[in-house]
């Protein structure tokens, strides 16, 4: 399923720094990973979860280069750009430099980031969310908003008749 989605949202050539919100129209709270989360961001969380971590460290560079997001996102991801490309380069070892990413980057970081390569964390920093929309309070609140107005719209339309 991952596989299907990166090459879908890779053949439609969409903006990549355009937001999920935008792009799926389910409201997020801004303030949340989901709702600032853009189809770049989106790409390079799967591509981790996929394994491909070439993939994954060009779009964390471009991540970088053009993305203002939270300070613990940036954090994130400088700290995943300077562990991906040891992981990368055959001259290099991880474990050789965990113990100074660790001071620089700080213990809940890079277990993040050392779990989103070696897969056992998927997608850090999104709460999970399924077909009920659980935990999009925004999303759900919209929804219960247009029911009532569209009650109302009902209600006038049979009493005009």
């Amino acid at each position: 399923e991952l596989t299907d989605l990166v090459e879908r949202l890779e053949e439609a050539e969409l903006d990549v720094y355009m937001t999920i919100i935008t792009l799926i129209g389910i409201e997020f709270d801004e303030n949340t990973v989901w709702g600032q989360l853009t189809i770049l961001e989106l790409k390079l969380l799967i591509y981790l979860a996929l394994g491909e971590l070439e993939e994954a460290l060009e779009l964390v560079e471009m991540f970088l280069q053009f993305n203002d997001n939270t300070v613990e996102r940036g954090l994130f991801y400088q700290a995943m750009q300077a562990a991906l490309e040891a992981t990368l380069d055959d001259e290099l070892a991880l474990d050789d430099y965990l113990y100074n990413f660790r001071r620089m980057f700080g213990n809940q970081v890079m277990d993040a980031v050392v779990g989103s390569i070696d897969g056992t964390v998927r997608f850090w920093g999104l709460e999970e969310t399924g077909m009920d929309l659980r935990g999009l309070d925004r999303h759900l609140k919209l929804i219960e908003s247009y029911q009532k107005l569209h009650a109302a719209r009902a209600r006038k339309a049979g009493l005009t008749q």
